[in-house]
């Protein structure tokens, strides 16, 4: 069988703006649980091969087919979900002269631009591979062109992917790249979906596909999704069983010269039943190959426990898999002073919390507040339209407890020692602005600086509470920005909090996460970038003192309240910190983030 991987895989298209937005909010979710990432096939590319029909259209050299009927495209329930009419190539045309300009390396060289920038600065974690998803010659042939010319077409198309591979894995480095084949059309042919198949269409689906994959170097990742279609979010076919994916995956597996990285196998979202599985035990050749199973489904929590559990041997342990993060990814939007409590959805569509409550509280973030809001039905909570201010995410903070010099490498970056004890200064609530606000330089400042931090939020009241406890006493965790004026903190005598404490020093947000939703805090990257150059970029597994030693040795000295936040310091990297400081200057753009918790983004405003 294949080995385990414990990671996440994503298929298909992400219904959100470009690329950049894409990789922001895959890493920002499930960062930590990446092996590689797509850039979610926007733009023209939403449709999945929707856009090579475009192509074809307006090719010179192809031209509609007025001797066959139009295709009708039938989903498993016999609803017709459109009908178009085939294309064929132009009579007298010889097949080999014909070129066909599919676009997928300009797209995945533009992609990968974004992608090494933003793993350059500590959004994508280091060693995540891009992933370049590209469909087969025959998912076009079988969609869009007639029965009558298709032969020829898959020969002109299959030489026009190959050239498009050609040109990515030249233009990506191979460490850094991994090409997943798309496999729907053949699923479906094997399924009798497509009733003019060829006698022999076993042999040439297995033949395709052993050539698509030994045609992908072996510096470079290899993968095959399978999968049945889902135009209408529901499979054009309703398969019996895992059988077929089988059948398939190991007839290639066999003719297939090179190593197959992963292999990913859909699970229709009503299969809760052991039975789906069962032919998994056929699978041949893939010992070293990672399996994904489509287990996951979109707002069907219930439903993933009972693939997950159905998908499971007797006697074996369910292996890990991530938590779904959307419903507890809770926000406050609106203007300053008037903010309504939200949430995130696994699409990034901000979605009112109006109904469920009234703000987001400490009260929210009690056992009976987050029992509320996790029931919350989120595909009807109503959307957001536009792109409205996100404010602070929580109300009624009572106080910001900061601790000083936490890492290793920002206590030798500063010259000063190792505390034996954690360094305790708080910083005023006034000080408290939203993720995005302006960030205000004060009148007569000229050392701003910046210092992204954990934020640990206290649920409930804790009071001289035990290193084995405390944790019971965080409900969330978020990004705070620890604005710093470095000549206020030094050279005007008195404490710390003087230098931390003007107006917009205290950038909170985007979100909070539950603290049921971070698997470790002590195992999140962190990371900030001024004008796009990577600052600081950290792990919080480097605290010298962790969360749960912070909770408690607070708690000694002052009472602990719910709504109050820990703000667990920051890392090498501080502008004070550089040779010589580089400090923050009016106009300037400071970006931060933190694994699964988001990005903050402000700009330096003078006063």
């Amino acid at each position: 069988m294949p080995r385990a991987d414990g990671g996440v895989h994503l298929v298909g298209s992400v219904p959100l703006a470009d690329a950049e937005t894409v990789f922001r909010t895959v890493a920002a979710t499930v960062g930590p649980y990446l092996r590689r990432i797509p850039d979610g096939e926007t733009g023209e590319r939403r449709r999945w091969i929707w856009f090579q029909r475009t192509m074809l259209e307006s090719h010179p050299d192809m031209e509609l087919d007025p001797t066959v009927p139009l295709f009708a495209l039938r989903q498993w329930d016999g609803r017709v979900l459109r009908e178009t009419p085939l294309l064929r190539l132009r009579p007298g045309l010889d097949p080999e002269a014909v070129i066909f300009e599919t676009g997928y390396a300009a797209a995945a060289r533009a992609s990968y631009r974004v992608f090494r920038r933003l793993r350059s600065v500590g959004v994508i974690p280091a060693g995540v591979r891009f992933q370049v998803c590209l469909p087969t010659p025959m998912a076009s042939a079988y969609m869009y062109v007639s029965p009558k010319a298709r032969e020829a077409y898959v020969v002109a198309y299959e030489r026009a992917l190959m050239r498009a591979l050609g040109d990515i894995v030249a233009s990506i480095p191979g460490g850094d790249l991994a090409i997943q084949w798309d496999v729907c059309q053949e699923v479906l042919i094997h399924e009798g979906f497509f009733t003019d198949r060829p006698a022999d269409y076993d042999r040439r689906i297995t033949a395709q596909l052993a050539r698509l994959g030994d045609a992908v170097p072996a510096r470079v990742e290899l993968g095959y999704h399978l999968c049945y279609g889902s135009p209408a979010d529901e499979h054009l076919v309703m398969p019996r069983d895992t059988a077929i994916l089988v059948e398939i995956a190991s007839g290639f597996r066999e003719v297939l010269r090179r190593r197959v990285d992963f292999l990913h196998l859909p699970v229709p979202k009503e299969r809760t039943d052991a039975d789906y599985f069962r032919p998994l035990a056929r699978l041949a050749g893939f010992d070293e190959s990672a399996l994904y199973l489509g287990l996951i489904h979109h707002d069907d929590a219930k439903g993933d426990v009972a693939r997950i559990d159905a998908r499971q041997s007797p006697g074996r342990r369910r292996p890990h898999l991530p938590r779904r993060c959307h419903a507890m990814k809770l926000v406050r939007y609106g203007r300053v002073g008037a903010e309504k409590p939200g949430l995130i959805d696994d699409s990034g569509a901000l979605r009112d919390l109006s109904r469920v409550v009234k703000d987001i509280t400490p009260e929210a973030l009690s056992a009976a507040g987050l029992k509320r809001l996790r029931a919350a039905n989120v595909a009807r909570l109503p959307v957001v339209r536009g792109r409205p201010r996100l404010g602070c995410p929580l109300a009624g903070i009572g106080k910001v407890v900061c601790i000083g010099l936490n890492y290793t490498d920002h206590a030798h970056e500063v010259g000063l020692p190792l505390p034996t004890e954690p360094l305790l200064f708080i910083k005023a609530n006034s000080a408290i602005s939203g993720p995005n606000d302006p960030l205000l330089r004060p009148p007569g400042a000229l050392k701003l600086d910046y210092e992204v931090e954990l934020g640990a939020v206290i649920g409930r009241d804790a009071r001289n509470v035990s290193e084995a406890d405390a944790m019971k006493h965080v409900a969330a965790y978020c990004i705070v920005d620890d604005v710093s004026e470095r000549a206020f903190q030094m050279e005007h005598g008195g404490t710390t909090t003087k230098g931390k404490s003007a107006d917009s020093f205290a950038p909170i947000g985007p979100w909070l996460v539950t603290a049921d939703e971070v698997r470790d805090p002590q195992a999140l990257e962190v990371w900030t970038t001024v004008n796009g150059e990577s600052r600081q970029r950290g792990d919080t597994k480097n605290m010298i003192f962790g969360v749960r030693r912070l909770v408690a040795y607070v708690s000694r000295f002052m009472s602990l309240r719910a709504g109050d936040i820990i703000s667990t310091g920051t890392p090498a990297g501080v502008a004070h910190g550089m040779k010589p400081p580089r400090y923050l200057q009016p106009g300037d753009v400071v970006e931060m983030g933190i694994t699964g918790l988001g990005v903050q983004k402000n700009r330096v405003v003078g006063r």
